[in-house]
């Protein structure tokens, strides 16, 4: 998919991302963990703009997942450090100082799930294919 992207790049320079993630009925496919390395990428490959969509129902993180991305709007270029800081910002604003190390966590186990294999596929996800 991003070779597809980068010749729409090769052909204008005004091409926009829509960003969504996949609504299940539970939660969302989260894609909270990725939402540093896909901006950074977008970026970096010179796409002009993004619409970000994220739903917010059941135990989304979706809302996260939008305010870490209007985060790297106006810094793209955030330390590490600095992303770690904001994201726990944005966790304990989202779901309370108590409950942000819990949530992180959850979203680690995610993100290890997600990047482990093709368990969460989308189309494996879905039984489209085998």
């Amino acid at each position: 998919m991003s070779g597809d992207l980068c010749g729409w790049l090769g052909l204008t320079g005004n091409v926009y991302v829509w960003y969504y993630g996949l609504l299940n009925g539970f939660d969302t496919m989260s894609f909270v963990h990725t939402v540093r390395d896909d901006i950074c990428f977008l970026y970096d490959i010179g796409v002009k703009g993004i619409f970000w969509e994220a739903e917010d129902q059941g135990f989304s993180t979706g809302k996260a997942s939008k305010w870490l991305a209007y985060g790297l709007a106006w810094n793209i270029a955030m330390t590490d450090e600095q992303y770690d800081e904001y994201y726990d910002r944005v966790l304990c604003a989202l779901y309370g100082e108590d409950a942000a190390e819990w949530v992180r966590e959850y979203i680690s186990i995610q993100d290890r799930v997600y990047r482990a294999g093709k368990c969460m596929t989308c189309w494996q996800y879905f039984g489209v294919a085998s």
